[in-house]
């Protein structure tokens, strides 16, 4: 409930299996129950994503050594937290599920049904710092696949085509069943400064996957944005708000570029009165 999970990861030499967890209320460090060293997929890994769902840690992807260079680990991880010691943790893998993927984000979307985990952007190569591959092969590009955990049906799913092709996210941020990633590097190996919007739909069953919903900002200009005509129908009222809640534009929706370029940077608010609803997303500026 306010804990936070360093799981496996990489230091000098090798794949480490050490579980750290830091307490933010009492800023307290503790070692937890380390991820096996044995067993197929590797556990060790860097450059793996996961979330943590009630008492359960679920983590997929990362990267381990395998002779001279970094191969990607494709099992899907499983740790029990003991809710009367969070420090002890029993491990497990699904060996029958590929979760090839290298430092994409990952996150935990509420559905009607409950909480989904998913898994945006990331590539299927491992890659250094400057997005060329280690193995040798050059530049890598990312994928395009959004990947589900059914809790219901403890199974993985994919969606592909269903995100926009970015690398190197490593977070994303959450604001009910909306999401937002920030930044990451294309296809061209270049750093992105553009800001995506997702929405998951409802899921009733772990046997298909909807297509999140996907924002891009286009920027026109330094402080000038446009969105995709498809957010709106052009029927309602564009509304701007900073992070202290002072609107600063007010437009109607039929025009989709958004002028913030006299406002001062930071990060922006904007909501869409249409049709009787509400709908928000965010503005880096």
């Amino acid at each position: 409930d306010s804990l936070i999970y360093l799981v496996t990861g990489w230091h000098n030499t090798g794949n480490i299996p050490d579980v750290q967890i830091y307490d933010p209320f009492n800023d307290v460090w503790t070692a937890g129950t380390p991820v096996p060293s044995v067993g197929a997929p590797a556990y060790r890994v860097f450059g793996g994503s996961g979330v943590i769902l009630g008492d359960e840690i679920l983590y997929a992807g990362g990267a381990r050594v395998s002779g001279f260079s970094f191969v990607l680990g494709d099992g899907f991880r499983k740790g029990q937290i003991n809710p009367e010691d969070p420090t002890d943790i029993s491990w497990s893998t699904f060996s029958d599920i590929d979760a090839l993927n290298y430092r994409a984000a990952a996150a935990v979307l509420p559905q009607a049904e409950g909480e989904m985990p998913v898994w945006i952007g990331g590539s299927n190569i491992a890659y250094n710092f400057d997005a060329i591959a280690y193995n040798g092969s050059g530049p890598v590009e990312p994928n395009e696949v959004v990947t589900m955990y059914s809790p219901s049906g403890d199974s993985l799913f994919d969606k592909t085509e269903a995100a926009p092709p970015i690398m190197d996210l490593r977070g994303i941020a959450v604001l009910g069943p909306e999401a937002w990633t920030m930044g990451g590097i294309d296809p061209a190996q270049e750093v992105l400064g553009s800001v995506y919007y997702y929405r998951v739909e409802e899921v009733s069953t772990g046997i298909e996957s909807p297509s999140p919903e996907v924002l891009n900002w286009i920027s026109l200009a330094p402080g000038v944005y446009q969105f995709p005509g498809q957010w709106s129908s052009g029927q309602g009222l564009l509304q701007v708000f900073d992070m202290t809640g002072r609107l600063v534009l007010e437009q109607s929706a039929l025009e989709p570029v958004l002028d913030l370029s006299q406002n001062p940077a930071g990060i922006y608010v904007l909501v869409l009165h249409e049709a009787g609803e509400l709908r928000s997303a965010l503005i880096p500026r």
